[in-house]
């Protein structure tokens, strides 16, 4: 009786996968990942498949996470777009060879920080880095929310800063950069040790 039920439960499924599979190749689909939130990217999928009629099935990720698996599928990929991210975390796929460059006909109107010039990736939002802060902990503190890196330094901060982990966040890799590009190299190793 289990092995019967059980295997009601797997041609379900695969009734279920050749009625998705049907339908996907009876429509045009596009397959992403998106680095963005579910809830920023979702309508930017919706916008596109109003205008264009291509359905987007998309999985978020953060930009380590993605690129990994773009890097991991290289020889067979299982996706048709990364959507979103920090430019860096492109420029590491354009050095894997993982990317394709396409240039549509407006692109050579954006700006050209917005895009690469072979047309590896486009720049879809300008997202600053921000500084959060707790209230309550500034009050206690009598301290002032941070303005600078370098108000970060105070011994009040001391193991109180929270930052995503470089190993899986591109905004993280971001603050780095931002970090290295506004001190330098030498200073930003001796702020941190």
């Amino acid at each position: 009786m289990k092995m019967r039920s059980g295997w009601r439960f797997w041609a379900g499924v695969l009734g279920i996968l050749l009625c998705w599979c049907s339908t996907a190749l009876a429509e045009e689909t596009l397959n992403a990942y998106s680095i963005w939130p579910e809830n920023w990217a979702r309508p930017m999928f919706q916008e596109f498949e109003k205008a264009t009629g291509i359905k987007v099935n998309f999985i978020r990720f953060s930009s380590g996470e993605a690129l990994a698996r773009i890097i991991a599928e290289k020889s067979n990929p299982r996706v048709d777009v990364l959507f979103g991210g920090p430019v860096e975390t492109h420029i590491a796929g354009i050095k894997e060879g993982v990317f394709e460059p396409y240039k549509s006909a407006h692109f050579n109107a954006l700006a050209a920080r917005f895009r690469d010039s072979q047309g590896i990736w486009l720049g879809i939002a300008d997202d600053p880095l921000v500084f959060m802060s707790n209230q309550k902990f500034l009050m206690e503190n009598k301290l002032t929310p941070p303005a600078s890196w370098n108000d970060l330094l105070h011994p009040a901060y001391k193991g109180m800063l929270q930052m995503a982990d470089a190993r899986t966040s591109g905004t993280a890799v971001t603050r780095i950069f931002s970090i290295l590009e506004v001190f330098g190299r030498d200073e930003t190793k001796a702020s941190i040790t």
